[in-house]
């Protein structure tokens, strides 16, 4: 079965044909073999990369959908001596490829 198309959460509608569980650096996806929870293999093969969202769906060559599901990974909070030294934390950690989210005097990072 081959994947061609991708619809974002809440515009596709129709049947379901299984969903796959990805994290964060897998789900930018151009070319790839993935495995849905039924175990249907799906070669996934779009025209150009996408990065998708959970509640995103790829689009089947038989109609149905394939529904991404973020897998779950690791949350690290990340703490410094002041917001200097935080702000310094946060930068070196920001050239990484995880996504990182900042709170006063508080960074999170998830995926090491």
């Amino acid at each position: 079965m081959r994947a061609t198309g991708v619809e974002t959460k809440g515009k596709w509608q129709g049947a379901l044909a299984g969903r796959v569980e990805l994290a964060h650096d897998q789900r930018a996806l151009r070319r790839k073999l993935v495995t849905l929870d039924n175990g249907l293999d799906v070669l996934v093969d779009l025209p150009h990369t996408v990065a998708l969202e959970t509640g995103d769906a790829l689009r089947l060559e038989d109609g149905r959908f394939a529904e991404i599901v973020a897998a779950k990974e690791p949350l690290y909070a990340i703490t410094g001596n002041s917001t200097a030294h935080l702000a310094n934390c946060a930068g070196i950690s920001a050239t990484a490829i995880y996504p990182a989210r900042s709170r006063p005097n508080r960074a999170y990072q998830s995926g090491f």
